[in-house]
């Protein structure tokens, strides 16, 4: 099963993964003053059920201040979110409650909430991702820098690190595929019911999983046509999380059936109301949005997933028809998307669960053409410097920006905003803890593509690993350049919380 992937993880994957997981935990963005909707609608709830016995966020709201992400029913408050996350963070709310020594704060819950159901996750992800890829892609040097890329520059980066639900989407429903591909008729029950119960859990997170999930209950399914009397433990797996969700939605909303959607007090009511949960039909503006634009855009920030375009064509057997299924489905799903701009984020934030399902043609693109190496490297450079940098500096890029890397992430890093490492406990601070990262990646890139380069060819692949990054940051620093960014910037200097230890040039 998907467990039987951790044998094939080699001990330079576990050694990579350690440092992706100490880059991960470097930095947790937290402003207070902004009041991330998205994150604190969840929070909120968790603290309602541990602090107050309910599931109304009254209590929250009352004593934190208002959020924006909320639902209204027969004069209370609740989040608008589904609740899967506000049920890991109740054990986190809990304990941080009863061992904090100066009193609970915000803060830290949120610290603590986020490496939970984001952070840990994700880095179990990367773990059977190393052993799926060894499956696939023979070459180590690549599958070293897909993990690279994928743990510090795309959207598993970011999501990683906040407490949004996107990434944990992305981890249940890969992982739940990992179970799945080695179901067949003489399989044992316990896997049939950890696939059923992971794609469960990821409706719980999110709703719109539902219908992402969709394909793999069809391939379960298959999996099982000749044994039926499985399917009672597929339904085994499945029944907890369901009567759990059933159960919120009677509490909060007075219906199983009914969810925070149907009773939202912001504008985003309209947005839902059309469609099927905001669901249209798809739109060729909304794929350039989401795929493209310096504003959102999937292969801007990742420019290094553009090598899982040619690498489709080669997925073949029943791995290549999921991922193929999968990755049309969630691509379709986006641009279907009544709102496509998803908010104050970095990047297509409903594009995160697609982003490990590009992985394997990307991997499989570069055994058919190991001489693309050096670009392969490069391309991730430029990809940790567009979304990790992004995360760390600003992670909540205000929508109406054009190109916010270039108009606030850069212009903010120069000037030395940065938000508090973990590492500042001893005494490093976070411009020292980005330059050691920095350093420490480069170098894994730049040792990867010497491997896989043959003698002849190494410098040319290494001035690609340097070039590559360089001609991104100049090639897109033109878009969005006219545009008046100066109060934009100015607020979020007023609302940031630096780094002690190396305040900003003001």
């Amino acid at each position: 099963m998907s467990l039987g992937l951790l044998s094939r993880v080699e001990p330079s994957d576990r050694r990579l993964i350690l440092f992706l997981a100490l880059g991960l935990s470097a930095f947790v963005p937290f402003f207070e003053e902004i009041h991330s909707a998205n994150e604190l609608s969840r929070l909120y709830l968790a603290q309602a059920i541990v602090q107050d016995g309910t599931v109304s966020i009254d209590g929250p709201l009352k004593r934190l201040g208002n959020i924006h992400d909320k639902a209204e029913r027969d004069g209370h408050q609740y989040s608008d979110k589904a609740p899967g996350i506000a049920f890991l963070a109740v054990p986190v709310v809990w304990a941080h409650g009863q061992l904090a020594k100066d009193g609970p704060t915000l803060r830290n819950e949120v610290r603590l909430a986020r490496f939970v159901a984001s952070t840990l996750p994700t880095l179990m992800l990367l773990l059977l991702l190393a052993g799926f890829l060894a499956e696939h892609v023979p070459r180590r040097g690549v599958r070293h820098l897909l993990l690279v890329g994928y743990a510090f520059g795309s959207l598993a980066t970011t999501y990683g690190i906040l407490l949004f639900g996107h990434q944990l989407s992305a981890v249940l429903l890969f992982s739940a595929y990992l179970v799945i591909r080695r179901i067949d008729p003489t399989s044992r029950r316990w896997p049939v019911a950890l696939a059923a119960a992971l794609m469960s859990f990821a409706v719980v997170v999110e709703y719109q999983n539902v219908l992402l999930a969709a394909p793999l209950a069809v391939a379960l399914g298959l999996a099982l046509w000749r044994r039926p009397t499985l399917f009672a433990w597929a339904l085994l797996g499945t029944l907890p999380f369901a009567l759990a969700l059933l159960s919120y939605h009677q509490a909060a909303f007075g219906s199983p059936w009914k969810t925070g959607y149907s009773f939202l007090t912001s504008e985003f009511k309209a947005v839902h109301a059309q469609g099927f949960m905001g669901i249209g039909r798809p739109r060729i503006e909304h794929a350039t949005l989401s795929f493209l634009s310096a504003k959102k855009g999937l292969l801007f920030y990742s420019p290094f997933l553009l090598l899982a375009v040619p690498g489709l064509a080669l997925l073949r057997g029943r791995d290549g028809w999921l991922h193929a299924v999968m990755i049309a489905g969630l691509s379709l799903f986006v641009c279907a998307m009544i709102y496509p701009v998803g908010g104050w984020t970095v990047g297509q934030r409903h594009l995160t669960v697609l982003v490990p399902w590009l992985l394997l043609p990307a991997g499989l693109a570069m055994t058919r053409a190991p001489w693309l190496v050096g670009g392969l490297g490069g391309l991730v450079l430029a990809g940790v410097l567009a979304t990790g940098l992004s995360t760390i500096v600003w992670p909540h890029f205000q929508e109406q920006l054009e190109n916010p890397f270039h108009q606030v992430a850069w212009p903010l890093y120069l000037k030395g905003y940065l938000p508090p490492s973990a590492f500042g406990v001893v005494g490093l601070s976070s411009w020292t803890v980005t330059l050691l990262l920095a350093a420490g990646t480069v170098g894994l890139v730049a040792v990867a593509v010497w491997r896989e380069s043959r003698a002849w060819a190494r410098a040319v692949h290494l001035a690609l690993v340097v070039g590559l990054p360089v001609a991104w940051f100049l090639g897109t620093r033109p878009i969005g350049r006219a545009q008046d960014v100066r109060f934009d910037v100015a607020w979020i200097e007023k609302v940031y919380e630096p780094d002690p230890l190396r305040p900003p040039r003001r």
